[in-house]
């Protein structure tokens, strides 16, 4: 459940955070597409930049710093989160709890995804906006 709200948090901080850029990608379930339609839409954004590698065209680098601090708060608050999780992944292999183990691993993957597209927006930022 931790994760599943990391996921969320993460992707209202970073669609905040970096605005027209979007949420840099972690692939989102089904359900929570369904239940959290703007927070998917924002993570595809952000896949969207991190995979065509470059910027939209409506970017603006007057906002380029607070962007920065924005996404190095989330990636570290993520990571923070990711060490809870892979704590409660051991204690439910370690409890036979496979299934349980295995979303949970899953959950961490996507996170883990998140923050290697929103490490790439970051770069893509410092790139196009010397400071």
């Amino acid at each position: 459940m931790m994760i599943k709200k990391i996921g969320a948090g993460a992707a209202l901080l970073a669609a905040l955070s970096v605005g027209a850029v979007g949420v840099a990608g972690a692939a989102t379930s089904p359900a929570s597409q369904a239940s959290h339609p703007n927070r998917a839409a924002h993570v595809a954004r952000i896949e969207a930049v991190a995979n065509a590698g470059k910027l939209p065209a409506n970017f603006s680098c007057s906002t380029a710093s607070t962007k920065q601090a924005n996404i190095s708060n989330m990636v570290a608050k993520i990571n923070a989160r990711i060490v809870v999780g892979q704590q409660k992944e051991a204690a439910a292999t370690a409890a036979g709890n496979t299934a349980q183990a295995a979303k949970i691993a899953n959950r961490i993957s996507h996170a883990q995804t998140f923050v290697s597209d929103l490490g790439t927006v970051s770069s893509l930022i410092t790139a196009s906006c010397p400071a």
